[in-house]
């Protein structure tokens, strides 16, 4: 049922696009080798940070009154939990698709230049928030609700969270000031891949990978990459 939706939002996006104008407003900042340099650049010492360095001991166990309040929401059973992990995930990846590739795609077909702009402001944002989600998690070292793994120590903040609202951020801002798919898609894209950024957070909660405050933080992350980094160095904060 997901993918027959997902093909069904490709079809309908790419048949309005094919009638789209898009126009990029010239008092808006084009990229430079600078915007892919972070993006690609904290991508890479991210990758690093998360492979290079072990996290065996915690520095923080304990629990706030935010997370006191949800800790009810977390599934009792071991196999409802792997299955709330693994919709994650799939939300998660949904909630990325518009920005990671249908967005840039689409903006290249109509213009190469609006397309490789789009393209720079996503990655630009992708990468601030990798490095500072593999920041957080090796320098503060919270122990997760359940542990188990490698990355027992690495609850905060939520990279699924994070990325999801990063995707989530991106897809409103572009579409917002693009029109890169036209008519209602837009506005369509955006509200779909917000919803897709909350799901994914409320089930890291209840797969009982992340406290309430890892996730509120991962979607912290993920505004201010995805949303405050474009308007300060692309887009402004003007209509």
């Amino acid at each position: 049922m997901t993918l027959r939706f997902a093909l069904f939002c490709l079809v309908v996006g790419l048949s309005s696009s094919a009638s789209a104008q898009l126009t990029w407003d010239p008092e808006d900042r084009e990229a430079t080798a600078v915007d892919w340099t972070i993006g690609i650049g904290g991508l890479l010492v991210a990758l690093q940070i998360s492979a290079g360095l072990d996290t065996p001991d915690p520095r923080w166990s304990g629990m706030g009154p935010l997370d006191r309040i949800a800790d009810g929401m977390r599934l009792a059973e071991e196999d409802d939990r792997l299955r709330a992990g693994r919709a994650s995930d799939i939300l998660g990846l949904l909630a990325l698709a518009p920005s990671f590739t249908f967005s840039p795609v689409f903006a290249y077909t109509q213009d190469a230049r609006i397309g490789a702009e789009v393209a720079a402001i996503n990655m630009r944002s992708y990468g601030v928030t990798a490095l500072l989600v593999a920041l957080s998690k090796h320098v503060i070292r919270r122990s997760r609700p359940i542990a188990g793994g490698s990355s027992s120590n690495r609850s905060f903040v939520s990279g699924h969270t994070a990325f999801a609202f990063t995707g989530a951020a991106l897809t409103c801002v572009n579409h917002r000031h693009l029109e890169i798919f036209g008519g209602v898609i837009d506005p369509l894209a955006c509200a779909s891949t917000t919803a897709l950024a909350v799901v994914t957070g409320i089930l890291r909660v209840v797969a009982g990978r992340h406290h309430l405050s890892d996730v509120l933080a991962g979607a912290l992350v993920g505004l201010l990459s995805g949303w405050l980094v474009p308007a300060l160095a692309t887009y402004g904060f003007g209509t």
